[in-house]
């Protein structure tokens, strides 16, 4: 048997498989083909009616109209005898009983044209007696207006007193005069109230203009300048408490760490001899190696240890002395500086609020501030706008008068009369030539009017001329329409045309009705005709009687097509089954001849056995060499059996050399628990690698603590240098804003609260209102109208200070004032008529109060009412 491999059982198996499996197929296919042939056997075939089936389809198609002539013809030549009899009846009715009807037919477009004619008779007539009746009307309306309009003189020409009067209705010079009267008086009251509100300062309009006051940019100049100086002097005096907060910390230290190096008591002295010891110990320790030695090394190294400690401390003490006195002697001369600073910035601020104070003196604000200031200023500005506007409001009164002069005497002149000028007489005046005009038009109406109607009435004669025309003209049509036609005979007012009309219109119907159905008759006649004759050839051609049902002839077709698809489709199935047939067949022999390869290289003898059994032997054989020379090899290291052995003394020897593997394996197992047991014994012994470790380990944790800690420090000193400096710059730059939002949050409560600060909260800050009873509210403690309050004075204070670093921008705000009353209101607007002359600021409101306090706050403000646009 040769040796062969796992994979050739499984090519085996394959080949096998496979041959078995297209045996099976092509077995299956004979039966199939085997039934192919008997059905093809069993089935006749009928030539001769399918080389008929064009003629049979073409006849079935003529079969239906055949059909139908059948069931149609009684009926049809029924209808054509009923319309014969109308056609003659037509004919009784129209008096022409011995004449042809198609002679007497006209064609639809005639006929259509009689039948518009006769209809647009009627119309004409209509039109002429309509034509006659307006041309009366015209003129009896003519003459009544010719009567009552009496003289016909010509009309005066007012052209220039119109035109004068269209003019003075456009300018309007009386009501011009009146509202300049009413501006007048309102420019007066709005300018007296502007000065009152200057008290304590008292005077006119023209002593105010003339008032020296400080410049704009002065008061700007006091504001940013105390502004700064208060801030420098804050953040001085801020710096000032913090240096000395420092010296005083660093004072306290210093005391604390007055004595370090006396209370340690230790010399340099006393260190070198803790060293000399331990190092005398260590050597006896390593002559000795004994427990008593280890411990004395022991205490004599920590000893070392402490000494060198305690010397490091007081060495650090003493640095960091020096370095406390260098550090306090530079905060001192800080301090010094500082406060230097402190009294310059102080000096500084005095000498603006003195300038301030004189400023307000000298207009009689005694003890107000540079806000109050401002705002006298801004008043002052206001009411010189107001006495301008006086001004302006006189010069157009005076221009109204003129032109009231102007207006009268130009109506004067017009009129023919004369007159003073007076404003009672220019109404006198205008009154009556406005009657005069009116006069004037009522007689130009009238002749206008007159002339109307004479040129109507010759609208009406043409008119009624045009209607005669017009019948005129459809009479010759009529003739002509008429003409050798029945109708020529009868006159064109005859009433019974329509009749007539309609008479040989049905006629007309008749005839084409007659000569539809007698062309539908020979038409279903030739149908019939034509099926009959297609049948009987067909009949002929496959040896049937004529008399042969048709159906038959039909039945004898379907079978024959049928019979002839079966035979196709069984064909094709055994032409399929046959080349599938041959492929499996060629296959086998592929297979055959692979089997055949595989057993003449394994020594197949094929009358003996099966390939899968031949295959699964040379398997086997090859199993039983390996395991063979698995055994030889496993049997060449062991020592062999002497000649004269024999297997029961052999089972002797190794039974006994089994116990004395067994007595070997359990004395090995306890020597070695011994030798562990040892070891452990020797490793809970201390020893100078042990000491060593320690102290090196000791100092490691050492020198990790110190960087470590120094570390921590530096990130502290760091985030508290950052904490500082960022509430440095926020105090730096909020103060302005706050400073504003306070002043604006206390003007819009009415002084219930005194300003605005803000206080830490954990990393954050809140803002708190501080009431004027020297209590503290947050903000979400306020009222609601106190919140709203507090959101626009910020708001206010934003806008300043947004305005002061870039362009500003348009400022709206709608009906933020509901939870206003009317003093607050007022508040708020004179704080947003500030915030107008840094940018545009829009107001939307739908209370119309709102609009009043708006002006009295700020009476440049523009009002616009969007319901009026």
């Amino acid at each position: 048997m040769p040796e062969i491999e796992a994979r050739v059982q499984d090519d085996c198996a394959r080949i096998e498989r496979e041959r078995l499996e297209l045996n099976t197929r092509l077995a299956d296919r004979a039966v199939r083909l085997q039934g192919f042939e008997e059905k093809l056997a069993s089935l006749v075939a009928d030539p001769a009616v399918l080389a008929c089936a064009d003629d049979i389809h073409a006849a079935e198609a003529l079969r239906s109209e055949h059909d139908t002539a059948i069931k149609d013809l009684p009926r049809r030549r029924q209808e054509a005898a009923e319309v014969q009899a109308r056609v003659g009846a037509l004919l009784s009715e129209l008096g022409q009983r011995d004449r042809q009807a198609p002679d007497l037919v006209l064609p639809s477009a005639p006929l259509a044209r009689m039948r518009s004619l006769l209809s647009e008779r009627s119309g004409l007539l209509t039109a002429l007696a309509a034509a006659l009746s307006e041309t009366r009307k015209a003129a009896n309306l003519l003459a009544r207006e010719r009567d009552q309009l009496g003289s016909s003189e010509p009309v005066d020409d007012d052209a220039a007193l119109s035109a004068l009067l269209t003019r003075l209705r456009a300018q309007d010079p009386d009501d011009v005069r009146n509202r300049a009267l009413r501006d007048r008086d309102q420019a007066q009251g709005r300018l007296s109230a502007a000065i009152e509100v200057l008290a304590p300062w008292s005077g006119d309009g023209d002593s105010l203009a003339a008032l020296a006051v400080p410049p704009g940019w002065q008061i700007r100049q006091w504001e940013s300048d105390g502004e700064t100086a208060r801030q420098q002097e804050q953040d001085i005096r801020r710096e000032v408490g913090g240096l000395q907060d420092q010296l005083d910390r660093l004072q306290a230290d210093m005391a604390g760490e007055a004595g370090v190096l006396t209370a340690t008591g230790m010399t340099l002295a006393d260190a070198a001899a803790a060293r000399g010891r331990r190092e005398a110990l260590w050597a006896e320790h390593l002559d000795n190696m004994t427990a008593s030695s280890a411990q004395s090394f022991e205490q004599a190294l920590r000893e070392d240890d402490r000494i060198s400690a305690l010397l490091a401390e007081a060495l650090a003490a003493a640095r960091r002395e020096a370095l406390q006195r260098n550090e306090r002697d530079q905060i001192g001369a800080r301090l010094d500086d500082a406060k230097a600073r402190l009294q310059t910035a102080r000096q500084k601020r005095m000498a603006i609020g003195a300038e301030s104070d004189s400023a307000c003196g000298a207009l009689g604000l005694t003890g107000g501030s540079l806000p109050d200031l401002q705002r006298w200023l801004d008043l002052r500005l206001a009411a010189l706008t107001e006495r301008h506007a006086l001004r302006d409001a006189e010069a157009a009164l005076a221009r109204s008068n003129d032109l009231l002069d102007s207006a009268t005497r130009a109506l004067a002149a017009a009129l023919g009369q004369t007159g003073d000028g007076e404003a009672r007489e220019y109404e006198t005046l205008l009154a009556a030539a406005l009657a005069r005009l009116d006069a004037t038009d009522r007689r130009r109406e009238a002749r206008r009017r007159l002339t109307g109607l004479a040129a109507d009435l010759r609208e009406r004669e043409q008119a009624e001329k045009e209607a005669r025309d017009a019948l005129a003209g459809w009479q010759e049509q009529w003739a002509e329409a008429c003409r050798d036609t029945v109708l020529a005979n009868h006159p064109d007012d005859d009433p019974g045309l329509g009749a007539i009309l309609d008479l040989l219109d049905q006629l007309g119907t008749a005839v084409r009705d007659l000569a539809m159905l007698e062309d539908r008759i020979a038409k279903m006649q030739a149908n019939q005709d034509r099926f009959r004759q297609a049948r009987s050839a067909i009949t002929l051609s496959l040896g049937m009687p004529d008399t042969v049902p048709w159906s038959d002839v039909l039945q004898r077709l379907r079978r024959a097509q049928d019979t002839a698809r079966d035979c196709e489709g069984i064909a094709g199935q055994r032409d399929a089954e046959m080349l599938q047939d041959k492929d499996d067949r060629r296959l086998l022999a592929l297979r055959e001849r692979e089997a055949a390869d595989l057993g003449a290289s394994l020594g197949w003898p094929e009358g003996e056995c099966t390939l899968a059994e031949h295959v699964a032997c040379c398997l086997e054989a090859t199993k039983l060499r390996r395991d063979i020379a698995a055994l030889e090899d496993d049997l060449r290291d062991r020592p062999r059996p002497g000649e004269r052995d024999d297997p029961l003394t052999i089972r002797q020897q190794i039974e006994t050399l089994k116990a004395d593997a067994q007595l070997l394996r359990r004395e090995t197992e306890t020597l070695l628990e011994a030798h562990h047991e040892a070891r452990r014994q020797i490793e809970a012994v201390g020893g100078d690698d042990a000491l060593a470790r320690i102290a090196s380990d000791r100092q490691n944790l050492l020198l990790e603590i110190r960087d470590r800690a120094r570390d921590h420090l530096a990130a502290r000193f760091g985030l508290m240098a950052f904490e500082k400096g960022m509430r440095r710059y926020r105090d730096q730059h909020r103060s302005a804003m706050m400073a504003r939002a306070s002043d604006a949050f206390s003007r819009l409560t009415m002084g219930a609260y005194s300003g605005l600060t803000s206080q830490p909260d954990g990393a954050n800050e809140i803002l708190v209102a501080l009431s004027a009873g020297e209590g503290a509210k947050v903000a979400p403690d306020l009222s609601k109208g106190a919140r709203f309050q507090l959101y626009l004075a910020l708001r206010i204070a934003g806008y300043h200070e947004l305005a002061q670093s870039r362009p500003s921008v348009p400022f709206i705000a709608d009906d933020i004032m509901e939870t206003f009353d009317d003093h607050r209101s007022t508040a708020a607007f004179a704080l947003l008529s500030d915030m107008s002359r840094l940018g545009q600021v829009i107001y939307l409101t739908h209370h119309r109060h709102l609009c009043d306090l708006a002006l009295a706050a700020c009476p440049s403000a523009n009002v616009i009412d969007l319901q009026s646009l």
